[in-house]
């Protein structure tokens, strides 16, 4: 049983059907939602070395291909294909919404998981997340 909790695939799966039948546990975990997220974060980025930011202009070319990827291919995508697709205005409105998010938490561990470049990811995830900052202001709501 212990080894079945090991595995990611058990877990996904597990925690998908809990959300279905058991949904109305929610209002009863909803106030810890937030923090278990910064603990998850926190966790995902402990293998992070604090070099990474002690030259600025090495993260200038990551910052930029991050961007171009999430918001310029990533969005470009599936703002193009969802006004092929979708012809109800309010769905339309909710892909652009969608596209203006910066990625989802998962990203980091995803791509330890994967044996990806977890510096590269950690530090795109923080620029596209500072981006969403940067974009919006108090005139634009």
């Amino acid at each position: 049983m212990f080894n079945l909790l090991k595995r990611r695939d058990f877990l996904l799966i597990l925690s998908i059907l809990l959300g279905l039948f058991l949904g109305q546990g929610a209002r009863w975990t909803r106030d810890l939602v937030i923090p278990a997220l910064a603990i998850i974060m926190t966790l995902s980025v402990i293998g992070i070395p604090g070099s990474l930011f002690r030259s600025p202009r090495s993260l200038v070319v990551p910052t930029l291909v991050g961007l171009l990827l999430n918001y310029g291919v990533q969005g470009g995508v599936v703002l193009g294909l969802s006004s092929l697709l979708i012809r109800e205005e309010a769905l339309r409105a909710g892909f652009v919404m969608v596209t203006a998010a910066p990625p989802a938490v998962a990203v980091i561990p995803f791509t330890v998981l994967l044996k990806g470049d977890g510096l590269f990811s950690c530090w795109v995830s923080l620029s596209t997340k500072l981006g969403v900052f940067s974009r919006s202001s108090p005139e634009n709501g």
